[in-house]
């Protein structure tokens, strides 16, 4: 811009005599600012770009996206914890109408049991009412619909002789509201009943159980996580090796491994397992644990 001005201003004298110049190159210089002048007004009366378009700027990540990359983890069970789980305390009449109300037939004692039963009779056995009921856990909350006020009941069905060197017998999961019995279904494997929780968003809650097993010195347990919603139970989510000990076993590298189970609320909602590790404590000291390397279940 400054070079075309200087050569502007040499012809302009080459043109003219010197004593019109100074009047010449004053309308030069008055042209030059009306120039500026209409280009700075067409500038302002341009439409700005907008901020989506901008060359420099990132679009927002709509909530959509933000959900699937990152999603919001709740605790849904550490089980790096330890776990106590009372038996239900009930009077001998209360456990009596309970029982009751989900078999029709019972035993009191396994020295009753008339038959002895494999594993492919446990139908029969349940049929006949040879079977020891146990009363493993209990909770509050709503479970077949939203804001009801219900327990619901872990129950180890015991068919006669299924407790051997490990049980293999099944599991009931009955609900009770105002001590009425409102729902009963077989329940996978479970000795524990870990967390009440709503994971869906419907104001209705699902429980999640867990059972151990142990063999050759190792202790490993599973998880489920479970819906009775509307009256039939539904498996929402299995988790495998939850826990595992081989602390006693007779492997080279013994050691504890153990997952915290976060969620992420919605439907469906999303579970995301996170694993840890420890060295075998000593005795009377509690694992501690670090995450895990590399997952040994």
């Amino acid at each position: 811009m400054q070079e075309l001005m200087a050569c502007q201003r040499r012809i302009m004298r080459a043109a003219v005599g010197p004593k019109h110049t100074r009047i010449l190159y004053m309308m030069h210089r008055l042209s030059i600012i009306v120039m500026v002048v209409l280009c700075l007004d067409a500038c302002r009366s341009k439409p700005a770009l907008p901020a989506a378009e901008s060359r420099n700027s990132k679009p927002e990540a709509s909530p959509k996206s933000a959900t699937l990359f990152a999603p919001e983890e709740k605790l849904l069970f550490d089980y790096r914890a330890s776990r106590d789980n009372p038996a239900p305390t009930l009077s001998d009449e209360a456990r009596r109408n309970l029982l009751s109300a989900v078999f029709p037939h019972y035993l009191d004692n396994e020295t009753e049991c008339e038959v002895y039963y494999e594993q492919k009779d446990l139908e029969a056995a349940r049929n006949s009412g040879q079977i020891v009921p146990e009363l493993l856990a209990r909770a509050a909350g709503s479970f077949t619909r939203s804001g009801a006020r219900q327990m619901a009941y872990l129950i180890k069905v015991g068919e006669c002789m299924a407790q051997t060197r490990s049980y293999f017998g099944t599991y009931r999961l009955a609900i009770f509201e105002n001590d009425r019995l409102i729902a009963a279904d077989r329940s996978p494997y479970g000795d524990f009943l870990d967390a009440v929780i709503d994971v869906d968003g419907d104001n209705i809650e699902e429980i999640l159980i867990s059972g151990c097993g142990s063999g050759t010195g190792v202790v490993t347990c599973s998880a489920s996580l479970l819906s009775i919603a509307g009256g039939t139970l539904r498996t929402i989510r299995d988790f495998s090796r939850v826990y595992w000990d081989g602390c006693l076993s007779i492997f080279p590298e013994p050691g504890i491994t153990a997952t915290v189970i976060m969620y992420a609320p919605g439907r469906p909602p999303q579970f995301f397992e996170h694993p840890y590790e420890a060295a075998c404590p000593a005795e009377g000291q509690t694992p501690e644990f670090r995450p895990a390397t590399a997952h040994k279940f």
